[in-house]
Order: C-alpha cells, then sequence, then structure tokens
C-alpha cells in the first residue's frame, strides 16, 4: 500500500493512503480529494492514479508541478519510491511502504519508542526539505529562465513556423513555375521539333535552288557567250554589210555609168547605120529597087541581099557602097532588136549582192535589238 507524506505547508507531517485503484486529485477546490490552501495550487492541480503496477503523477495544466526538479507541463512521470514533488509551495513524498508512525493522522497516542524514531526521521526530512526548498528557488530561477528560454524558444518556433509556412508557399510557387517552365519546355522542345524539321526541308529546299541557281548561271553564262558571240557577230556582218553596201553601191554606179557609156554609143552607132540606111535606100531608089515590104517578108529574103545584088549589073564601086551600106542598116535593125525601147542594164550578180546585204542589214537589226531587250533586265 502506498502512502503520501506532505513534508510542508498547512498539512506538514501528514500521511495520506492513495486507494490502489482509484484516481487521487489534489488542488485548492473543495471538490479535490486532498485540499491545500496554498495560493499558488490551482483547483485542480495535479492527480495521483495507479496503473500498470505503479503510481503516475499528472500534471493538470497549470504548470507548477516540480518533480525531480522538472517542470511539469500537462506531462505525466512515473513515482518510485521517496521521490519528492513540489505542488506550488507544498512538497509531497511518495512512499512506495507505509512509513513508521503512519496512521493517517497526527500520530497522537503512538508509540513512544516510535513516535521517537518518527520525530528524528521527521527531522531528517525537515532537513531534507530545507534542502528541497534550497533547490527549489534554485529550481524557481531555473525554472524562470527555461520559461524565458522557452518563451523565446516559442517565439523562434513561431518564426519558424512563419518561415517554414513562407518557405512552403514558396515551394509551391516554385513548383507551380517548375510546372509551368515544363510545360513551356515540352512545347519549346516540340516547337523546336518542329523547326529542325522545317530547316531540314529549308536547306533541302536552299540546295536545289542553289544547283537550280548554278545551272541558271551557267545557262546565263553560255547566253552572255552567245550574246557576245552574236554582238561580235553583229559588229562583223555590220562591217560587211557596209562594205557591201558600199561596193554594191560602187558597182551600180560603175554599171549604171558603163550602161550610159555603151548606150550612148550604141546610139551614135545607130544614128550613124540610119544615115548609112538612109543612103543605100537613096542609092536603091534611084536604081528602081524600092522595096514595100521588110526585106524577111519579100520573096528575095530568103535569098539574102548579097545575092540580090548579084542579080544587078553593078559597077564595083556601087555595089561596094550598097554592100557597106546594107549591112549597116542590118546591123542597125539588128541592134534595135535587141536593144529595144530602152535600153536597161540590170547586173544579176550586182542585185543578189544587194539582196544579200539587205538581208544581212536585217539580221543585224534583230539582234541588236534582242541585245538590246536581254540587257535592260542586267541593267
Amino acid at each position: 500500500m502506498a502512502w503520501l507524506q506532505f513534508l510542508s505547508g498547512e498539512r506538514a507531517d501528514d500521511f495520506v493512503e492513495l486507494n490502489p485503484t482509484a484516481t487521487l486529485i489534489i488542488g485548492s477546490a473543495p471538490d479535490a480529494h486532498i485540499q491545500l490552501r496554498d495560493p499558488e495550487i490551482a483547483p485542480q492541480h495535479c492527480q495521483v492514479y495507479p496503473a500498470q503496477g505503479a503510481y503516475w503523477l499528472r500534471d493538470l495544466g497549470q504548470g507548477m508541478t516540480v518533480h525531480g526538479l522538472h517542470r511539469l507541463v500537462q506531462e505525466t512521470e512515473g513515482l518510485r519510491d521517496h521521490d519528492v514533488f513540489i505542488l506550488g509551495r507544498t512538497f509531497v513524498r511518495f512512499c512506495a511502504q507505509p512509513p513508521r508512525g503512519a496512521s493517517g493522522g497526527s500520530g497522537a497516542g503512538a508509540d513512544p519508542a516510535a513516535l521517537e524514531a518518527a520525530q528524528r526521521e521527521l527531522a531528517a526530512l525537515r532537513a531534507e526539505v530545507d534542502r528541497l526548498r534550497a533547490w527549489g528557488s534554485k529550481g524557481e530561477e531555473l525554472t524562470e529562465s527555461l520559461s524565458e528560454k522557452l518563451r523565446e524558444a516559442k517565439e523562434r518556433l513561431e518564426k519558424a513556423r512563419r518561415q517554414l509556412n513562407e518557405r512552403d508557399e514558396e515551394i509551391e510557387r516554385l513548383r507551380a513555375e517548375r510546372g509551368a517552365a515544363d510545360k513551356e519546355s515540352a512545347r519549346l522542345e516540340e516547337r523546336l521539333s518542329e523547326a529542325v524539321g522545317e530547316l531540314r526541308e529549308l536547306r533541302g529546299k536552299s540546295a536545289e535552288l542553289e544547283a537550280a541557281l548554278e545551272e541558271k548561271e551557267r545557262a546565263l553564262e553560255a547566253s552572255r557567250k552567245e550574246r557576245e558571240t552574236a554582238r561580235v557577230d553583229a559588229k562583223r556582218l555590220a562591217v560587211e554589210l557596209d562594205l557591201l553596201e558600199r561596193r554594191s553601191a560602187e558597182a551600180v554606179e560603175e554599171t549604171r555609168v558603163g550602161a550610159e557609156e555603151r548606150l550612148a554609143e550604141e546610139r551614135r552607132r545607130a544614128e550613124l547605120l540610119a544615115e548609112r540606111l538612109a543612103a543605100a535606100e537613096e542609092a536603091l531608089t534611084r536604081l528602081g529597087v524600092a522595096p514595100t515590104a521588110p526585106v524577111a517578108s519579100t520573096p528575095l529574103a530568103s535569098k539574102g541581099w548579097r545575092a540580090l545584088l548579084e542579080e544587078f549589073p553593078l559597077d564595083p564601086p556601087l555595089r561596094a557602097a550598097l554592100e557597106e551600106a546594107i549591112s549597116a542598116a542590118v546591123e542597125a535593125e539588128a541592134l534595135r532588136r535587141y536593144a529595144g525601147p530602152d535600153l536597161r542594164w540590170d547586173d544579176p550578180a550586182s542585185a543578189e549582192q544587194v539582196q544579200r546585204a539587205r538581208a544581212l542589214r536585217q539580221r543585224g537589226e534583230r539582234v541588236a535589238l534582242a541585245l538590246a531587250l536581254e540587257q535592260e533586265p542586267d541593267a
């Protein structure tokens, strides 16, 4: 059976037996199992209760329960034999075995030897109480220091909690930003993949365009060479055309002058032959021979004029004169028939050269026009 021994206060030297099946509440309230009128004791200060084969001390929220120089704040600790705990300013000892002289009262009518032993024990307990009080004052100072440190620790804890909450909010914000960044990164990776595909396609098109450009440049270079060759040919043809035109003009002029000179000469010969023919006709008239039709239509024409003269007995001088006159008339008529009404001179070679020169000039003009049209875009 366990007991509680009060070492100080209004119930000093009292013993209280503990019920092994019930809880004992100590406080200043009238309904407390043990009432202590201590200003530092709460109405329901603490409780002592059995459990698991031992007794336990539990603070009920005031924080003024000290056990083993340790302040209990809504805490529970096990009690061992001769443990001393402080309630406010009252010291209480837990005894696992009933102390000598413990009867639940003040000890009156007890055995003198037992009373003396109890008094000695009480004196020892009072000395221990004094020692415990000294420790209690130190405990109070330590408690105040610990309370201050506890308050500071609570402030630091509260500050740390606020910082932790801020840190949690920052972490949530960073997580949200990271999620958005991951989405943006995925979008950018997809866009990068598309851009790489577009770049490859553009590179392929660029290679095709470069090949086409090179082919175009080669064709342009060939065209430039052809144009240059055409320019050279055009210049050469122009020079040849000018030379041919000058030569043609000179040939035409020479032909015209020669034709006029020949025409004048033939006209003079025709006039001379006409005069001779007139003289021959006059001589024939004197001889009584006056043909009424052209020589080609007379019956004697087939014989020839020389045979005709043989039929007439003429003197040799007259015959010679007639032969000369008739020869001149025949030549004049032949010349007239050959020359026609107007004498014209057309040199076939010169006409062909003039036509070729005109064709070359037209070709040169077309080449020059084509070159001018090709040079306009280049400019």
